[in-house]
């Protein structure tokens, strides 16, 4: 298990995003240029959130939460693996962070505005090539008809392709991916250069190094468990099921193979996501992860797709 160090960390990096923006004299400018709005004033309520409602329930870690003084509620994510569920994953995290707000007994009408930002280094709409996407709930029948719950997504996305922002905006998703010297020092962006300018001082801090390298511990001590623990309970039943295990593996590849050739046929009709799902009789996941590997690079091969999402 390889990590990147601290130095060369961009702002993509969960840990330094979080770092950079529980600054609001950073935060804001961002979120006012990502909403295209201006915000008088707000208060950072923490970064790195966790929020479990239930012992037993999935909870969620927020990288940056903060308010504004209209009382509106915003969290910041970045999202570097795409997982083909942004859509359910902002439908959770609003779930959660009413729950977490609204205290019991308390009525509805309590409830503040709720904005989830999620900026992707990935195209999660991979048919509509835009930066940015902003959803609200509208009636089916009447478009102009907003149901106004105060429930709000924004999806960002490095990889867009269309000319739908403007060149601040594109200098900041370029910055996102590569935070270096060079960059800030090419953009023309005042707020690529106020982001720059806070990047450089949590890398100088050795406080903020010191608290990278432990988590870096921490996870790479538990992946040590867990790869030596999956090796223990390897030695002690391979020998009685690892022929088994390869015949289940050898099947599962060939029907995977079969798969992804049958969804290449289909995206050239025109087939949608769901007919997909429905034709091939497979998981949503698998699906939408197979498709969205074909449109992202139609040269992939079949074996090299393969390989991608048995992962």
């Amino acid at each position: 298990m390889s990590y990147t160090e601290f130095q060369n960390l961009n702002l993509s990096d969960d840990f330094l995003f979080a770092k950079v923006m529980e600054d609001e004299a950073v935060l804001r400018p961002v979120v006012e240029k990502i909403l295209d709005i201006r915000i008088r004033e707000m208060t950072i309520v923490q970064s790195q959130r966790m929020i479990e409602i239930e012992p037993d329930s999935k909870g969620i870690r927020l990288d940056i939460m903060a308010d504004d003084v209209a009382g509106s509620r915003y969290t910041v994510e970045m999202q570097n693996e795409n997982e083909y569920n942004i859509n359910k994953r902002s439908r959770y995290y609003h779930s959660m962070m009413d729950l977490d707000l609204l205290e019991k007994g308390k009525k509805y009408n309590r409830l503040q505005k709720n904005i989830v930002i999620f900026i992707c280094t990935f195209q999660p709409f991979v048919r509509s090539g835009r930066h940015r996407y902003f959803f609200e709930k509208r009636c089916v029948q009447e478009p102009e008809l907003a149901l106004e719950d105060g429930v709000t997504t924004v999806i960002l996305s490095t990889k867009g392709t269309k000319k739908d922002i403007d060149e601040e905006m594109a200098a900041f998703l370029r910055y996102v991916e590569d935070s270096s010297e060079e960059v800030a020092d090419r953009s023309d962006s005042s707020l690529v250069k106020l982001i720059h300018a806070k990047v450089c001082t949590v890398k100088q801090s050795k406080v903020r190094e010191a608290e990278y390298m432990k988590l870096q511990e921490r996870d790479q001590n538990n992946f040590q468990r867990g790869w030596s623990e999956g090796l223990r309970k390897g030695r002690s039943e391979g020998l009685r099921e690892g022929r088994s295990e390869g015949l289940r593996e050898g099947k599962r590849q060939g029907e995977l193979l079969n798969i992804i050739q049958m969804t290449r046929a289909l995206l050239r009709q025109g087939k949608s996501l769901n007919t997909l799902t429905d034709l091939l009789e497979t998981d949503a996941k698998i699906a939408g992860k197979i498709a969205g590997l074909i449109l992202e690079n139609e040269n992939l091969s079949d074996e090299e797709i393969l390989k991608k999402i048995i992962v």
